[in-house]
Formats: C-alpha cells, structure tokens, sequence
C-alpha cells in the first residue's frame, strides 16, 4: 500500500510540473504592445519581467508623449513621477542655503483653514522673498491643523517673529461675506503692510508661475526643519492630499511679481491686540 501511495504521490507531482511548464511556456510568447515586450524572457510565471525584456528606446518614447507626470500614473501605476510631479526634487538639489542675500524684499501670504480635521485643508504661511538680483528665496513656512482663534494667534505671533519689514498677504473669500474677515485680520496686523484679495482658478493652476521659477534654477530654500515636509508637499502635487504650502507660496509668489490686485492695504489701523 505504502508503495502505491508513493507512485501517486509521484505521478501528481509529475503532473503538477508539467502543468506549470505549460503554463509558462504561454506566458513566453511575443507580444506587440505599448510597453514594448519583444518576448517575456521569465521562465517562472510569478517573476517581474527582467530589464532586458523591455526596449529602453520604447518606454523613453512614451515618457516624451505622455510625460513625465503622465507616463507615471499611465504605465507604473504612480499618480506621480518618482522624481516628482509639477515640481521635481532635482530642481531642488544645492538650492538649500543658510539665510538669504541681504536685500530680499520679502511677502508672508496665508492660506487660512478653520478645521481641526486631519483629512481637510490646513492653514499655512509661507513666507517668500526676491532678492535683488531677480531669484526667489522660500525663507520660512509654517503650517497648523486648527481654527479660530488658534489660527489668529499663529498668524499674530508670527508676524511679530518676522518683524514690520515683512508684508503681509492674506487670501479673502469672494463677495460681502469674505471682507468682514478680512478686515479683522488686517486691523489685528496694525504696524505691518497688510493686503487682502479674492483668490481666483484653481491651485493647481496658480502654481505653475512658481514652479517654472524652480525649475530654471532661479530659485532657494533657506535651511530650516520645514525643508522636508515642504518639498515633500510641493513634489506630489498635482496628486498629493495637501495643497496648502503650495497655495501659500502661490500667493506670496504672486504678489512679489505684482500680478495680485489688493482690496484691502494698510500699515496704520490700529489692532485687536
């Protein structure tokens, strides 16, 4: 009996081989498709293809024609480049420096939130400077997940830190509704150059002037332990969960350059506080 049950247990194992040969010698077939195979060299069907299976003329072809952002969600299944999606790390490389060229004229713009919830928008503050010879300078940013009064106290506190030579930039919500909120913060901000205005199109969008910046190498990040979360943030647009630090230097970006039309300035209304 003992030899019996040997032979079967052979013979299944015989078959159990000759199954999964049969099976990978359909998956070493040739194929025509986008991603260039000219044949699947894998002789176990659970292994990746091997460097040598794919034509590297082919898969640069396709990053030129979708490129970069969108061969990454397109063909290795990333919603963003491994090097980044409308901003790249490279840009970034030698662009980290100890403090700023003296003379940078400088902008602190808000991206104001009101929500203590992880998921949703947070406040941010990026404060950004153009130094005389043209470049930009990302001096310093900070970021809360917290409301009202909160908030006021980061964006007052803030401000103290940065001194009166620092404008103050604040986004307001369109129409009557957005200007009450606005005057708020720019009476509480009495002593610095405060400008409040309606935000138009969408993030994404109004990040570009900025990333075209970065990417001619025009621009610097002052060494700081926001170096990291901020790169992190900026890389995985236009995919990533959070906006907000890109919102804030969009806004500060864009009234550095003069293409933001202020509602609401001010130096001399006297504050809350």
């Amino acid at each position: 009996m003992r030899a019996i049950s040997a032979e079967r247990a052979r013979r299944e194992a015989e078959r159990q081989r000759r199954d999964v040969e049969q099976n990978t010698e359909q998956v070493r077939t040739r194929c025509k498709t986008l991603a260039a195979f000219v044949e699947d060299p894998r002789h176990n069907r659970w292994r990746a293809p091997a460097a040598g299976a794919v034509i590297r003329e082919a898969v640069e072809a396709l990053k030129v024609i979708k490129g970069s952002y969108g061969y990454a969600g397109q063909y290795q299944q990333r919603p963003t480049a491994r090097e980044g999606g409308l901003f790249k790390r490279q840009w970034f490389e030698g662009k980290i420096i100890p403090q700023a060229p003296p003379g940078t004229r400088w902008v602190r713009h808000w991206g104001l939130a009101a929500t203590k919830k992880t998921t949703a928008a947070r406040t941010a503050g990026v404060k950004l400077g153009k130094a005389p010879v043209g470049s930009f300078v990302v001096g310093h940013v900070v970021t809360t997940q917290d409301e009202g009064n909160a908030v006021r106290r980061l964006v007052k506190t803030t401000a103290d830190m940065d001194g009166t030579g620092v404008m103050m930039s604040l986004p307001q919500d369109p129409g009557q509704a957005g200007k009450a909120p606005a005057k708020d913060y720019v009476s509480m901000l009495a002593g610095w150059t405060v400008k409040a205005d309606p935000e138009t199109g969408d993030k994404v969008t109004r990040a570009e002037p900025f990333s075209s910046q970065c990417e001619a190498a025009t621009s610097y990040l002052v060494q700081g332990a926001w170096n990291e979360a901020y790169l992190d943030e900026l890389c995985l647009l236009p995919g990533g969960a959070f906006k907000d630090q890109m919102y804030a230097t969009s806004g500060a970006f864009g009234r550095l350059v003069g293409n933001r039309q202020s509602q609401t300035t001010t130096s001399t209304v006297k504050g809350l506080y």
